[in-house]
C-alpha cells in the first residue's frame, strides 16, 4: 500500500490479522528499514513462524471483545508473561515533561491520565515492590510495584533499553500477548478473511453462536488444526469437521462428519486448536469447519472480517446473511445462522 500500511508502526489487531493469514513473520537483511523500503511482492506470503494464538487483554472504548481491568488484567497479565513470554502494552512515553525518573529508569503518570498512549512496548516482567520513591516527586505513585519493560530505542537509552513503568500509571493499557511457533514446510493455510477480525456480532440477546467456512481442497491433504477466533473471557468452542460438503447448501454441515472436539479459551483472541482426530481430504473435496461458540457474559460473540449490515443487534429470528465476497468477487462461504 502506498503509503506503507505499517509504516512508522502499528496496533497489535492489525498484527495479528496480517500474521494469522501467513503473511510474515521474516527476517530482513541488517540495515534494512522494512517499514519503508520497497519489498517484492513474491515475499507477502513468505512466514518463517507462524502466528498460533493472539490473546486479546484489557478492552478499551469501542473494542469488539471483552476484556478485563484492574487486577483481573494485572492477574491475567502476569500469567501470560509466565506461561508464554512477553505481552505488548502502550503508554504515554515522553521522558521530558515530569513523568519520567532519569535515576531509576521509570515511569508514572497518574496526575494527567488524558495523554493519550503513543507507543507499543513489551513488558517482559515485573516488581511488586519496586519502590514508589523511585517515580518522579512530582507523580509518585501511592503503592510500591512496576512493570519491567523493553523498548524499541535501542540499548543506548533508558537502561540499556529497559526502563520501568508503575502499576498506577494512567496512560498505561495491557493489551495483547503472541504465540507462535516455527512455520511448517508445505502448509496450506485456507481462508477468506485476511483482513482479519474487525468487528463482532450478536445475534439477538444470547450469548450463545454458531459460525462456519466451506474450503475445497487444493490436493490430496490432512486437515489437522484449524484457528477460530472468540470475544469473550472463558468461552468454550465446539468445533466440527464435515466432509464432502454440498457448496450449494445453505447448510454448512451437510455432510459426513469426520472430527469433533471441544476447547476453552480463557481470554479473547486468536486460537489454534490442533485436531485430536486429523481429516484425510481429497483433492477437489468440499470440507466445512463449523463453531459453537458458548460466550459466558459477552453477547456480541460471532467475529467477523467486516460489517455489512446497518445494525449488528439482530433479533433471533434473523435469516442466515451472507458476510461479503472475495477479491474476484465469488461469494463467501460465511454464515450466520438463525438460532433456535
Amino acid at each position: 500500500m502506498d503509503p506503507p500500511l505499517y509504516a512508522g508502526g502499528t496496533e497489535p489487531h492489525l498484527v495479528a490479522a496480517s500474521l494469522a493469514a501467513g503473511k510474515g513473520a521474516a527476517p530482513v537483511a541488517a540495515g534494512t528499514d522494512a517499514a519503508y523500503d520497497p519489498m517484492d511482492e513474491s515475499l507477502r506470503y513468505r512466514s518463517e513462524y507462524r502466528l498460533t494464538d493472539a490473546a486479546f487483554l484489557s478492552a478499551r472504548a469501542g473494542s469488539f471483545c471483552a476484556g478485563a481491568s484492574g487486577d483481573q488484567a494485572m492477574a491475567d497479565a502476569k500469567r501470560r508473561i509466565m506461561g508464554s513470554g512477553p505481552i505488548v502494552a502502550e503508554f504515554a512515553s515522553s521522558m521530558y515533561n515530569g513523568f519520567y525518573d532519569f535515576d531509576y529508569a521509570s515511569y508514572c503518570n497518574t496526575a494527567e491520565p488524558w495523554n493519550a498512549p503513543d507507543h507499543y512496548v513489551s513488558i517482559v516482567g515485573w516488581d511488586d515492590a519496586f519502590p514508589r520513591e523511585h517515580f518522579s516527586a512530582a507523580h509518585q505513585p501511592q503503592a510500591d510495584g512496576a512493570w519491567l519493560v523493553k523498548s524499541s530505542w535501542g540499548t543506548g537509552v533508558q537502561n540499556d533499553g529497559y526502563c520501568w513503568i508503575s502499576y498506577e500509571d494512567e496512560t498505561l493499557r495491557l493489551v495483547a500477548g503472541f504465540d507462535g511457533e516455527p512455520s511448517r514446510q508445505g502448509e496450506t493455510v485456507y481462508q477468506y478473511d485476511e483482513q482479519g477480525w474487525l468487528d463482532s456480532v450478536a445475534l439477538g440477546s444470547q450469548t450463545t453462536a454458531y459460525m462456519a467456512n466451506v474450503f475445497t481442497a487444493d490436493s490430496a491433504e490432512l486437515l489437522d488444526r484449524a484457528m477460530l477466533c472468540t470475544t469473550d473471557r472463558g468461552t468454550a468452542c465446539a468445533i466440527e469437521v464435515y466432509r464432502s460438503v454440498d457448496e450449494g447448501n445453505a447448510d454448512p454441515t451437510t455432510g459426513e462428519l469426520a472430527a469433533r472436539q471441544t476447547a476453552t479459551f480463557g481470554l479473547p483472541g486468536y486460537h489454534t486448536v490442533s485436531l485430536e482426530t486429523p481429516v484425510k481430504l481429497d483433492p477437489n473435496e468440499c470440507f466445512s469447519i463449523a463453531v459453537k461458540l458458548d460466550n459466558p457474559t459477552y453477547r456480541c460473540a460471532i467475529p467477523v472480517e467486516g460489517m455489512v449490515l446497518t445494525d449488528p443487534e439482530l433479533p433471533d429470528d434473523t435469516a442466515p446473511q451472507h458476510m461479503g465476497y472475495d477479491a474476484s468477487g465469488a461469494r463467501e462461504i460465511s454464515y450466520l445462522p438463525p438460532m433456535a
